[in-house]
């Protein structure tokens, strides 16, 4: 079987997201840009990472294997069966699934350094909607470096051997057959955002034209129902998020 840890850092994807965790907000602005202006870039280095993860994982022996559950979480809010209230327009709810997971990873030694997975997953109540989440951080602070991981993960979870082992482990068979994920990025509410806004808004840009191009991609499945980012203030968190929008 493939080597788990060669196998999560060998896509183009992955490494663009870690790359970008070096780069100041000049340089993940003109990277944000650039992708704006090709965006068929963004939409190939995913592609490729969801075929070379389902290449590698379509064997019968990974199949059978549990995922990498996390030990530790990252954020005490998002614990195991935790109902989360998100505020604001067409406001929702969501229960938490799983805290973080690296969902490529089974079978990984606890020796191994660890990759940067999803920081929850859950399910939207009322409907069997898996969600995926990346939260902002001392790591991640920006709405474009979570964007990047967030793909990164979605490119990792949605080959069927991956989303099967984590619908039998995690969501106990809820997701069905054809499961419609839906993506949040969470950022820390900062009033007005100060620098950081140009860059959050053309991280939105960029979901929008990604939303409208990934359809259009034959070899990757119809598994990806929105991107969503939510607000959060880490230090007063009363299990509630608030809605700032929707692709």
């Amino acid at each position: 079987m493939a080597n788990p840890r060669g196998l999560a850092s060998a896509t183009e994807l992955r490494r663009r997201y870690e790359r970008s965790l070096s780069l100041d907000l000049a340089a993940q602005t003109a990277e944000c840009v650039d992708y704006l202006g090709h965006p068929e870039v963004l939409v190939g280095e995913f592609v490729d990472a969801f075929c070379q993860i389902d290449s590698a994982t379509s064997s019968e022996l990974w199949a059978r294997e549990a995922p990498d559950a996390a030990g530790e979480l990252c954020l005490e809010h998002f614990f195991s069966d935790r109902g989360i209230q998100v505020r604001g327009r067409d406001p929702f709810a969501f229960v938490c699934v799983t805290g973080e997971i690296a969902p490529t990873l089974p079978g990984e030694s606890v020796a191994a350094e660890p990759v940067a997975g999803l920081d929850y997953s859950g399910l939207l109540e009322g409907a069997p909607t898996p969600v995926l989440g990346a939260v902002q951080s001392e790591r991640d602070r920006t709405a474009y470096q979570l964007l990047l991981r967030l793909l990164t993960c979605l490119a990792e979870v949605a080959p069927e051997a991956q989303w099967s082992r984590l619908n039998r482990e995690y969501f106990k068979g809820a997701l069905g057959s054809e499961p419609r994920f839906e993506l949040h990025l969470v950022v820390w509410d900062l009033g007005d955002g100060g620098d950081l806004v140009p860059l959050h808004q053309l991280t939105r840009d960029l979901c929008d034209v990604f939303m409208s191009r990934v359809p259009e991609e034959v070899l990757f499945p119809p598994v990806l129902g929105a991107i969503v980012c939510l607000r959060m203030n880490p230090d007063a968190f009363d299990g509630a998020l608030d809605f700032a929008w929707r692709a």
